[in-house]
């Protein structure tokens, strides 16, 4: 029992008075360069003498929900839910990044949105004393330990949902064990994606509140497959022998690979859709050297070789809904961005050597799709692994020979993979109402 203690007051003093201390001054000279950074600080700044976050109402007794920045994904379904349940819920989402403001606060269902306080004890304690939260939820991965530790203090529940540790990651690595099993042994109770997450927990020495529910990405990413947004109409039909593919989230370093492989596959039955990560003047300026027509431009409809480059955010999801075949940028560069998407719309989707950080990537590779694979093997799993131009063009080489009747049976058995998913959120509310109601 001694021991225990002395652990636990041993790693919240360090973490008081040299860690999150040390983060601080870090972020705080970085600030001088780097545009974030700064937002970061100045929406954290006293205003009329009082913080952004004691700008709402006082003792509304609100569920408090923490995410980072596009771990906000992962908290949209649950905040319908809890609206759904309880229409006068008050809630309340503090993010990290100011990159998420706009988007959290935006979202209808959210009734006040702020940035995180910063992890000192007494801007914490002030947080909590003014609004007194029901509970906090933390959307994935962005766990404060000083929030946790007042959490606790003050007997108020904290859950981690959708959570996942992966075998490699660093909160497991020998320096940083013994403060990871504490931080996460203050939470009541963790609720992670996988049985290898929460075996990889129990690695970590937390197993005691640690119970598998899945992810409740799947329910978002279903949700907005199910809302569209509206676009043009300028896409082949199904049946069609036209196939479309769509190049979501690309950077340059895809966009190499994807334009040299293009080259590669005139009258091929193929028209090409690029939506860059960032659709800035430079980024666009460098993608309109080649043979390309702009969506804000375009008025027609696809016709084979065409190379359409999408110069409008927010419609990715609606676009993959429209491809025979996706691949996903980021893959080229540094991490792959999320497939998940893609394959809720029923794609084979393709990413480049760097996908390892996408759990999905990861897994809906190993899957072997029941269809007849010897006419097209490279298109027998939901997920392919490209490393050059010229893999990619064998996978579209290969579409190009697909029939509309097998790629609809693709498409049907890959949204069927996902939507076996689905349903997490509504598990996870129930767990909430038993246990913490």
């Amino acid at each position: 029992m001694w021991p225990v203690m002395f652990r636990a007051f041993f790693y919240l003093w360090l973490y008081r008075l040299i860690l999150h201390p040390i983060f601080w001054i870090v972020l705080w000279f970085f600030s001088f360069f780097n545009k974030k950074i700064a937002t970061g600080f100045l929406l954290r700044q006293k205003i009329a003498n009082a913080y952004p976050w004691l700008k709402f109402a006082k003792n509304t007794k609100p569920i408090w929900l923490h995410c980072s920045s596009m771990e906000f994904e992962y908290a949209k379904p649950v905040i319908r839910e809890i609206k759904r349940q309880n229409p006068a819920q008050k809630i309340i989402v503090t993010y990290f990044s100011p990159s998420a403001q706009r988007a959290v606060e935006g979202f209808a269902g959210v009734d006040f949105a702020c940035p995180l306080p910063w992890d000192f004890w007494w801007v914490v304690k002030e947080f909590i004393d003014y609004h007194k939260p029901k509970m906090l939820l933390y959307a994935r991965t962005d766990v404060w330990p000083e929030v946790t530790v007042q959490c606790l203090l003050h007997g108020i529940p904290t859950l981690l949902f959708s959570a996942t540790l992966t075998q490699t990651s660093s909160r497991l690595r020998v320096f940083s064990l013994g403060f990871t099993r504490w931080c996460y042994s203050l939470i009541t109770k963790i609720f992670s994606v996988s049985q290898s997450d929460q075996n990889n927990f129990k690695r970590a020495g937390i197993e005691r509140n640690c119970l598998v529910l899945g992810d409740t990405r799947y329910d978002q990413v279903l949700y907005r497959l199910q809302n569209p947004k509206v676009l043009k109409n300028i896409f082949p039909t199904k049946n069609s022998s036209l196939r479309t593919v769509v190049f979501g989230s690309t950077w340059p370093e895809d966009e190499c690979v994807i334009f040299a492989a293009i080259e590669q596959l005139k009258n091929k039955n193929l028209c090409f859709v690029i939506v860059p990560h960032e659709a800035t003047a430079a980024h666009m300026q460098n993608i309109s050297q080649h043979k390309i027509v702009r969506y804000s431009l375009f008025n027609g409809t696809l016709k084979l070789d065409d190379v359409l480059v999408i110069d409008q955010v927010g419609i990715l999801a609606e676009l993959y809904t429209h491809a025979d075949l996706a691949f996903v940028g980021g893959s080229f560069k540094k991490n792959v961005h999320s497939v998940m998407e893609p394959l809720a719309a029923g794609n084979v989707t393709l990413v480049g050597p760097y996908y390892e950080n996408n759990r999905e990537a990861v897994e809906f590779q190993e899957i072997n799709l029941k269809g007849d694979s010897s006419r097209f093997p490279l298109l027998a799993r939901p997920v392919g692994v490209i490393k050059s131009s010229a893999d990619l063009t064998k996978y579209l080489s290969q579409l190009s020979d697909v029939t509309a009747g097998e790629l609809s049976l693709i498409r049907d058995e890959i949204k069927g993979l996902v939507q076996a998913r689905a349903g997490v959120t509504r598990k996870l509310m129930n767990k909430i109402m038993q246990e913490f109601s």
